[in-house]
């Protein structure tokens, strides 16, 4: 019993010569504050618009054997009324010809940036028969960057800090993701090394199989200090 009241002395002595010196021992704190900074996700982006116009249409005619020319020149003009480039395009014309008869063709072309305006030619194969009109039928527009659908992938964007009085040796933060049709998708990241008082940036990506984000949110996070 003695020996316990003079160890609750001697602890007593200690502290009150520590806190004399302005030596207080203090206890250790392991915490972190962990922020959402943003998320991203391929969306669907403009499409190529453009516009097809026939400007003209020739035949030859032999007269002195009475025959048409083989083919017929089709003359037409696209412009780019969109607002990306138009990588390529494709364009379909029917030519009708005196007897009824139809013919069928396409013309090719590429790099129309918005707004420009680009003539080109065709020659069709209407067998020398005498070609009365031409009309577009179909067009095809293509941007290699277009997408039409949302990406697989939504990138995460964090910041974690230690509001604590230990460094952070590791740590792991847990996000969940919420798509449009209410399916949710979970994830996590992790990292080392984060002094006291310090920031530290990082960020991830999850794939949600193409469906459309509509939330992210930083769950729970763990932490670590291995000298704790």
């Amino acid at each position: 019993m003695k020996r316990k009241i003079l160890l609750l002395v001697f602890v007593i002595l200690l502290i009150s010569v520590l806190a004399g010196c302005g030596i207080v021992p203090s206890s250790k704190i392991l915490s972190a504050n962990v922020i959402l900074t943003e998320w991203e996700q391929e969306g669907p982006g403009p499409a190529p618009q453009a516009t097809f116009i026939i400007t003209g249409m020739e035949q030859t005619y032999y007269e002195y054997i009475e025959e048409w020319s083989t083919y017929a020149d089709i003359y037409y003009e696209v412009e780019n009324i969109g607002t990306v480039e138009i990588d390529s395009y494709e364009v379909w014309f029917t030519v009708t010809c005196v007897d009824g008869s139809k013919y069928y063709d396409s013309d090719r072309g590429f790099s129309l940036g918005a707004g420009k305006k680009l003539s080109g030619s065709e020659l069709i194969d209407v067998a020398g028969k005498q070609a009365i009109s031409v009309e577009i039928t179909d067009y095809e527009l293509t941007n290699y960057e277009y997408s039409s659908g949302w990406g697989n992938y939504v990138y995460i964007y964090y910041e974690i800090e230690n509001t604590g009085n230990v460094e952070i040796d590791y740590y792991k933060v847990h996000f969940t993701i919420t798509c449009i049709d209410g399916s949710k998708y979970y994830d996590w990241d992790n990292g080392l090394f984060v002094g006291v008082g310090c920031k530290y940036s990082d960020w991830t990506m999850r794939n949600v199989a193409g469906k459309q984000v509509v939330s992210v949110k930083v769950t729970d996070w763990e932490l670590e200090n291995w000298g704790f």
